[in-house]
């Protein structure tokens, strides 16, 4: 019985020795007591590690729980915010780490586009130590920071206005005015042909008296004029010529 509990303590006192070797530490320090929304700043970082893998280091600025935001600038020069692939951020080989210590300086600053940022106020802020897989292994100790500058106040979409199509009534054509031929009342005239009453043929050594009455039949719209008058009296001539030679003995 003593030896299996013997057994026991062993295996624990050998788990927590080996815990111990192995566990990463961070140390932060120089960070700056306030910072504007835009500003980068440096830190230094601390690793105490034995026989560590390939780290990557990131900065990240908190306000509650895990809603991070932040830049941290790579070995390449490049500048990370949050991203599922965690080897993009600062890199630190395995045989950098000599003694299991290694000290270097990063360069974080605000991502103020992110939705987690609140606008200007108090922060924390940490580093986050992840492996190769993208698991994360520790962290550093968590300091406080002011951000300066701008509220990031979303912008509300620009609603543009609906345009109506313009009924564009057609203009009206002015009507063409026809011309009107006015006919000028024309004085019409009827001159009826003489009618013989009566011829008196007793004897051929008499002339017989012959009674001519023109009948002249005008219409009621006619105006006689000095030129109508003189065409009545030359029918009156030609009727009473006419009216001779018919009496006349051949």
């Amino acid at each position: 019985m003593f030896n299996k509990y013997w057994h026991i303590g062993l295996l624990l006192i050998n788990f927590f020795i080996a815990a111990s070797v192995h566990a990463v530490t961070l140390n932060l320090d120089s960070i700056p007591s306030s910072i504007t929304a835009e500003q980068e700043f440096t830190s230094n970082l601390t690793i105490n590690c034995e026989k560590c893998s390939d780290s990557y280091f990131r900065g990240v600025f908190f306000s509650t729980g895990s809603n991070y935001f932040g830049f941290t600038r790579n070995t390449d020069g490049i500048w990370v915010a949050s991203t599922s692939d965690k080897t993009l951020f600062f890199k630190v080989n395995a045989d950098q780490v000599q003694s299991g210590t290694w000290s270097g300086q990063l360069k974080f600053k605000p991502e103020i586009e992110n939705k987690n940022y609140a606008g200007p106020g108090q922060y924390s802020f940490k580093v986050i130590r992840y492996t190769s897989s993208g698991n994360k292994s520790s962290e550093s100790q968590v300091l406080s920071i002011a951000i300066l500058g701008p509220t990031n106040t979303p912008i509300p979409p620009t609603v543009k206005p609906t345009l109506k199509p313009t009924t564009v009534l057609p203009t009206a054509l002015p009507t063409p005015i026809s011309p009107t031929n006015t006919q000028m009342p024309i004085s019409t005239k009827t001159i009826s042909s003489p009618q013989v009453l009566a011829i008196n043929t007793e004897s051929a050594t008499s002339f017989p008296t012959v009674t001519i009455v023109p009948i002249i039949e005008s219409t009621p719209s006619a105006t006689t004029g000095p030129f109508g008058t003189i065409l009545i009296l030359i029918g009156i001539v030609s009727l009473a010529l006419s009216a001779f030679m018919l009496i006349t003995p051949v």
